[in-house]
């Protein structure tokens, strides 16, 4: 991964949530700072 960088999968094991609500933060905006990077 690039530096920096954390995957959706990252993330949601850090803040002990599911991948689909780390998703769902980021379509709506709730986390500063999302990139799509190829098919991640």
């Amino acid at each position: 991964m690039i530096d920096g960088y954390l995957t959706i999968n990252e993330v949601a094991e850090n803040w002990s949530v599911t991948l689909r609500i780390v998703r769902a933060m980021c379509l709506n905006g709730q986390i500063s700072g999302v990139a799509k990077l190829g098919r991640e």
